[in-house]
Formats: C-alpha cells, sequence, structure tokens
C-alpha cells in the first residue's frame, strides 16, 4: 500500500488548503482522504483519541492513502509539521520524499492565525497582543518563537536532501497561481498543461463563528467526513454559522507593525539562506 511522496508542510495561515486542492485535482495527483491528518504533529491537542504516529504506527498512516491508484504523486498537507521534529524524522525516511514549505510575510501570517483561532475555532479569546506575548516593548512565548522559521527549515533539511525540498511564497499562490503551479509541476516531474484554464479557488479563508459549541462539533465531524462530502455540506453549514469578523483595531495594526519590525532581520536571514530553494 502507497505512502506518500510528496508533504506540505505549512505554516498555519500560508494557503495550504488552496494549494493541496489545486494539487489533488491534478490527475497525476492523489490526497490524502483528509488534507490535515495530524498524524506526526507532536503539539496538537486533538493527538488523542485520533490516530497519530505514535499510537498507531505506519499501518494507520497507510489508511490515509487507499483510495490512491497508482498516481506518481501521493500527498499530504498538515499545517504545523514545520515545527514538529517527529514529521522531519519519520517522513524523511520516506523514499524520494519531496517536501513543500509556503512562507508568507510573519506579521500578516501571525494576525491571521489570530483571527482564526480567536473567531473562527474559539480556541482563543485574548487580544492579539496577548496571542503573541507582546507586553508593549517586546515578545516572548512558543507562538512568538515560531515567528522565526530558519531553525525549523534548517531541521527539515537535516532529512530531506535540497533537491527534494523548495519553498512556495504566499504571494505567488495569491498574485500568479498558474505560473507557481506549472513551476511546481515541473519540480514534481507531472504534466504543466492541467493548469493552463485551472479555476483557482482559495479555500480556508477566515472568518467568523456565531455559535461555537456548534463549531465544535462540525470540527468533530468534519475530521472523520471524506472530501466530496465536506464539499456538500460546508457550504450550508458555513451560511447556518458564519459571520463577518470585526475590522482590524488601530492598537491591532501598532502591533503587527512591532511584529513587522522585529522580524525584519529574522526575514532577510531566511531569504538570504534558502532563498536558492524558493519555486
Amino acid at each position: 500500500m502507497p505512502l506518500p511522496n510528496l508533504i506540505i508542510a505549512g505554516p498555519p495561515k500560508t494557503g495550504t488548503t488552496s494549494l493541496f486542492d489545486w494539487l489533488a485535482a491534478h490527475p497525476e495527483v492523489c490526497g490524502s482522504s483528509k488534507k490535515e491528518t495530524y498524524y506526526f504533529y507532536e503539539h496538537s491537542e486533538m493527538e488523542s483519541p485520533f490516530p497519530n504516529f505514535k499510537k498507531d504506527g505506519w499501518d494507520g498512516y497507510k489508511k490515509y492513502f487507499t483510495d490512491c491508484k497508482g498516481e506518481p504523486i501521493r500527498m499530504e498537507a498538515s499545517p504545523g509539521y514545520i515545527y514538529s521534529k517527529l514529521a522531519a524524522d519519520k517522513l524523511g525516511t520516506l523514499p524520494a520524499l519531496k517536501a513543500v514549505m509556503v512562507m508568507r510575510n510573519t506579521a500578516d501570517r501571525m494576525f491571521s492565525e489570530y483571527q482564526f483561532n480567536r473567531y473562527k475555532t474559539k480556541k482563543f479569546s485574548g487580544s492579539f497582543a496577548e496571542y503573541l506575548g507582546f507586553d508593549g516593548a517586546d515578545f516572548e512565548g512558543e507562538k512568538y518563537e515560531e515567528c522565526n522559521l530558519s531553525p525549523f527549515i534548517h531541521m527539515w533539511l537535516e532529512h530531506i536532501p535540497k533537491e527534494n525540498f523548495r519553498i512556495i511564497s504566499f504571494e505567488d499562490m495569491k498574485n500568479d497561481p498558474q505560473g507557481l503551479m506549472k513551476r511546481l509541476c515541473d519540480f514534481l516531474s507531472i504534466d504543466t498543461n492541467f493548469y493552463e484554464s485551472f479555476g483557482f479557488e482559495k479555500k480556508n479563508e477566515t472568518f467568523g463563528i456565531r455559535n461555537s459549541r456548534i463549531h465544535q462539533f462540525a470540527l468533530k465531524v468534519h475530521r472523520s467526513t471524506p472530501r466530496f462530502l465536506q464539499r456538500l455540506i460546508t457550504p450550508a453549514y458555513y451560511f447556518i454559522n458564519k459571520e463577518s469578523i470585526p475590522p482590524i483595531s488601530d492598537e491591532e495594526v501598532r502591533q503587527k507593525e512591532a511584529l513587522s519590525h522585529k522580524m525584519m532581520q529574522a526575514e532577510a536571514e531566511l531569504l538570504e539562506q534558502f532563498g536558492h530553494l524558493y519555486l
């Protein structure tokens, strides 16, 4: 039974859902039965009782690819894998594995992640400053540590050869999806012509939720629902339980600017170190 030879490893709020769906539509690509398996995700509170490597091993992971029928590319995408040493250690042992990371401006990404957890999943109820551990002068805490991606990319490159590792720009996904996907097809050695007339629909955009209890139930059901049923059910669910989120406040603008200034050097160093790996 096949295992994946392509991993899309996040981080969160960089467009991995859209990228997964665009690739999964290609006839030479088979996506996992669940886009976000979290199977090797060390920090997820969802790790148990859901299937995971520590509990279910490789046999449990193979079950996500039983629908694959010989396609040359088999893939999975779980936001947060970029931070997971377990994911890098274990997935890096798969033969000829290729990995793709999607990068986005840090301040924009972290604010989008904050809004997602504040208004959509309802996993966080505080301010943007509290989310990032910002005291008005500096930042601290796990979320801030996740802003600097360079150590995590180095961690993955210890397990995957550079020729099998690529970085994608979120801005390229937004501004030139066709050109990006053709370059990605070249990297994966699959037909680029498929994307000549492809409709590039965006997925997993952040919005508010009216009833958090209904949404928590929906999240549980979502993880055990096949993707084709998700496509049918999701629009009706959003109609019932979706609401707009508040506009960004002046204080949040200042906090984003502070984070952007703080990360300026780290982002420049990341581009200098890994610019040659960008598609």
